[in-house]
């Protein structure tokens, strides 16, 4: 796996970029949240695109799957956060 390309056809144009993600080439969405904190990650024509991005006929869209792009999964500070509560003896 190294990138997936779609080409947006007319009948594809006016939707997100999240939706052709999802729908289309089938990622998932901790892929897709993944792939959102990688320079080359997600593009629109070449260039780094948001997810809610509409997308236009002619348009190409690209997902970077190489290995060294993809981060590892991260801990949310919130994760700790909770884990902390659970770890203490008390809340009297």
């Amino acid at each position: 796996m190294a990138r997936l390309e779609l080409s947006v056809t007319a009948d594809l144009a006016g939707r997100t970029v999240r939706s052709l993600l999802k729908y289309e080439l089938g990622l998932s969405t901790a892929l897709i949240n993944r792939l959102k904190r990688t320079e080359t990650g997600l593009t629109l024509n070449g260039t780094r695109v948001f997810t809610s991005a509409v997308v236009q006929a002619g348009d190409l869209l690209a997902a970077d799957l190489s290995p060294g792009s993809v981060p590892r999964k991260f801990r949310p500070w919130l994760w700790s956060w909770t884990s902390a509560l659970r770890t203490s003896t008390c809340w009297c």
